[in-house]
């Protein structure tokens, strides 16, 4: 047993080591579909060869682990990170933390935003600006009541609940911008929330040239296509394809 637990913790930083974290990297996953998270530290510790992070995540404690260096800065409670993808593992025990993880997952993408300001001023007016235009703001989740479709519009929901009948057709969605990954393909690919649906048709990539912002509340019109094969692995079920943003 012992050996076995061993041989999961070299496999882990084995895989951790290796992972070079580039802008081609990033690309990549964000093409896979691979979803940026970002949250706040309720608690951090370095122990062992890892840095372990307790956060929030949909109202529950979620553990994650990381190699120092790939975080570059101490993290600390009450700093915001952003992380993507990663391994999880059940029932890891660490003799380093001396506990067992009913589950943690290990990350290889991952920073702390409040450390990566350069020399902006540390106020909330810069804060907001800059956190704009790297698309890195802390995504407010919608209300379910909070944004109302229009009169000739569609929410989330009714999308992926009429995805067949709506395919190739032109859609009218006001939804609120919770991720953008830019010049994808030459199109800016934003994630968008309403408050409608059930994870994880509870949100709709937007395909469109125009400059969004993380919480932007918009309305685009776009055409619907399903079961979008991209190549390489990369599959959609559903997107709003070449969408503009008609009003705000």
């Amino acid at each position: 047993m012992y050996i076995y637990k061993y041989l999961i913790a070299v496999f882990v930083t084995i895989l951790l080591s290796v992972a070079v974290v580039s802008a081609e990297d990033d690309k990549k996953a964000e093409q896979s579909g691979e979803e940026s998270h970002i949250r706040t530290v309720k608690e951090a510790q370095a122990e062992g060869n890892y840095v372990y992070i307790k956060i929030e995540d949909d109202g529950k404690d979620l553990w994650i682990a990381s190699m120092p260096s790939l975080l570059k800065v101490k993290v600390e409670k009450g700093d915001q990170i952003e992380y993507m993808g990663g391994v999880a593992m059940k029932d890891f025990e660490s003799k380093a933390m001396d506990m067992t993880f009913d589950s943690i997952l290990f990350v290889s993408r991952i920073r702390v935003l409040k450390n990566d300001k350069g020399l902006v001023p540390d106020d909330d007016v810069h804060k907001v600006a800059l956190d704009k235009e790297r698309g890195s703001a802390l995504f407010i989740e919608p209300k379910t009541d909070e944004i109302e479709k229009t009169a000739d519009g569609k929410s989330i929901a009714e999308i992926f609940n009429e995805k067949s009948a709506l395919k190739d057709t032109t859609v009218v969605l006001r939804g609120k911008v919770m991720k953008v990954s830019k010049n994808i393909m030459k199109k800016n690919w934003v994630t968008v929330k309403d408050g409608t649906g059930t994870a994880p048709e509870d949100k709709l990539i937007v395909l469109t040239t125009d400059n969004v912002y993380v919480n932007d509340i918009l309305l685009f019109k776009g055409t619907i296509k399903t079961d979008v094969n991209l190549g390489s692995g990369y599959k959609y079920s559903i997107l709003l394809d070449e969408a503009n943003i008609i009003s705000q």
